[in-house]
């Protein structure tokens, strides 16, 4: 390669050129992109175009590659790039245009455009860029019918989930709506039985009120002084008890010998209790005798409340 290069062209005269080509040529210049700058910038860098023994031929370094030439003949516009390759007119050609012919280059070039370049720059087959992409084919009939079917199915199945997510909802709610009032409802008897069973079971006597129930067991414990203690448990003091006097116990049936320490389980016995006020309304404060008003025992006395026996506390209340 002959190693004698051309001068650098000013930067004015080769934006100049670049401006007049896209003002005479606006059709290519939509084709040729940026390479009509790109060519301007060839132009003006130092080192960029080498001569060869044939005048028509020079060699254009690569602005992307500055080890490798481009081979490119004025007599066919022709370059060794891969732009060219493609059928594009590349940047080299326009810079070498632009510098051997400069602004007459241009003129005859417009006068040939029609012509040559034209038909070249806008053909498919020279020019790919232009290249339509090819017709998609048309779906077969039978499968579009398919592919619409599936789609109606698929949104009637959308539609059915939908409104059966809907009704499981509704349900749900329904549902929750029930257990929440049938165990309000459930509290609210609970308590209305609690607050009324004592009134409910009381019976009035010349003594005052009284409750009959059912005797499950009697525990035996002892105070701080060692003096034994008596309850009764029974629906609906079970968790309580009442309190019974060590003297009531024969009418009951029972032995302070018999009771052991501890839980002693009852035959079936009704016992009466005296009812007395209370926080929560009438409640039992001691075990007078049997339920069925059968040998009951006389009001304690002040005078035995103070025989060595504990007087009713707050242990004789369930509470």
């Amino acid at each position: 390669m002959d190693t004698s290069y051309l001068h650098a062209t000013p930067e004015r005269i080769t934006e100049m050129y670049s401006k007049l080509f896209t003002m005479r040529f606006p059709e290519i210049s939509e084709k040729v992109g940026l390479r009509a700058g790109r060519a301007s910038k060839i132009l003006s860098t130092a080192l960029s175009i080498a001569r060869t023994e044939d005048r028509l031929i020079y060699d254009v370094r690569s602005d992307s590659r500055p080890h490798v030439f481009h081979r490119v003949n004025l007599a066919n516009n022709s370059c060794t790039c891969e732009d060219a390759r493609k059928g594009n007119l590349c940047k080299h050609v326009l810079a070498l245009k632009f510098h051997v012919n400069g602004a007459n280059w241009i003129q005859e070039y417009q006068s040939n455009y029609v012509k040559n370049i034209q038909p070249k720059l806008f053909s498919k087959e020279h020019h790919p860029m232009t290249q339509q992409p090819p017709a998609k084919p048309s779906p077969n009939p039978e499968t579009l019918a398919t592919l619409r079917a599936i789609q109606a199915a698929s949104e009637a199945t959308v539609t059915s989930l939908e409104a059966l997510r809907s009704e499981i909802h509704f349900l749900t709610e329904i549902t929750q709506n029930n257990i929440d009032a049938q165990a309000e409802f459930t509290k609210v008897l609970q308590a209305s039985f609690t607050k009324s069973a004592d009134a409910q079971q009381a019976i009035h006597t010349p003594n005052g009120l009284v409750v009959d129930f059912l005797a499950e067991r009697i525990t035996v414990a002892s105070d701080e002084k060692g003096n034994p203690i008596y309850k009764i448990y029974g629906h609906p003091y079970t968790k309580w008890g009442v309190r019974v006097w060590p003297e009531v116990l024969p009418a009951l049936g029972l032995h302070t010998n018999d009771l052991k320490p501890g839980d002693n389980p009852l035959p079936s016995l009704t016992v009466r209790a005296k009812l007395v006020d209370g926080k929560n309304g009438k409640t039992p404060s001691k075990v007078i005798g049997l339920g069925d008003g059968s040998a009951p025992f006389p009001e304690r006395s002040q005078a035995n409340d103070n025989n060595n026996q504990p007087a009713p506390g707050p242990d004789d209340l369930p509470f």
